[in-house]
């Protein structure tokens, strides 16, 4: 089955930890950097992707949820489940400072505190909110949070950059 194998990632590596999701086996290995001995082993579950290394924790996107587990054991930091309400997430998210930006098929941010998982707010973006584009893969760059969705490449500009514009001129 499609869906019982994770979306295609790039090993990450973290400190002295190498995470990794190969291709033919449902689970997230973690390696010791040097040794290459594995450490834990977690099973895929209702996990999509690896969204990325943060300091001692690894996060997971789920179909419902998003997770962080520790480095140093594997055991589970904290869940933040997504209410069928706030949709699916419907792309790669991004990561500043202490928080994960993720992109929902209702057509919102959801930006999550990387250190405990609560919600730190939500962003309805204009063409969503008027029944647009799916967001998908989100990238931040120089003032842009750029969205690849299925029909293209989209740029909005943060507000914190905008006003700063405004300011200088």
């Amino acid at each position: 089955r499609m869906a019982s194998g994770w979306a295609a990632a790039p090993p990450v590596i973290c400190g002295d930890r190498v995470v990794f999701t190969p291709h033919s086996e449902p689970v997230l290995n973690c390696l010791d950097l040097y040794t290459g001995g594995l450490l834990w082993k977690k099973k895929k579950e209702s996990f999509l992707y690896v969204a990325g290394g943060f300091a001692d924790r690894m996060v997971l996107v789920g179909a419902d949820s998003v997770a962080a587990f520790d480095l140093a054991d594997g055991k589970a930091a904290w869940t933040h489940s997504l209410q069928p309400s706030e949709g699916r997430p419907c792309g790669r998210g991004v990561a500043t400072d202490d928080h994960y930006h993720l992109p929902l098929s209702s057509g919102q941010i959801c930006t999550l505190g990387l250190s405990d998982g609560k919600l730190a707010s939500r962003t309805y973006l204009p063409e969503s909110a008027e029944g647009g584009a799916v967001l998908g893969n989100l990238v931040m760059s120089r003032g842009l949070v750029l969205a690849l969705g299925p029909e293209g490449l989209t740029a909005y500009e943060q507000r914190e950059a905008l006003e700063i514009r405004i300011q200088s001129a």
